[in-house]
């Protein structure tokens, strides 16, 4: 990430320098578990803002989707 990004993060978030990761020193892997119980084990790329982690961005959109539900059988 850029200085000058990481700085407006550490003013709004309250993040120090300290905080902060480089890309090249972090590794992430996905599993994926099929079926039959099998374990697929994929190295994730970082890019210009971090990892993307399909499984969890759904697993993320499927419970804000539970909530808004919840929230409006719970307002009507």
């Amino acid at each position: 990430m850029r200085a000058e990004a990481r700085k407006g993060y550490k003013y709004e978030y309250g993040y120090e320098e300290c905080d902060w990761i480089e890309r090249d020193k972090v590794r992430v892997y996905q599993f994926d578990v099929d079926d039959s119980q099998k374990t697929t084990v994929t190295k994730l790329s970082c890019g210009e803002y971090g990892f993307e982690a399909m499984t969890f961005y759904d697993t993320l959109e499927q419970l804000n989707r539970q909530t808004m539900i919840i929230e409006e059988e719970h307002t009507a």
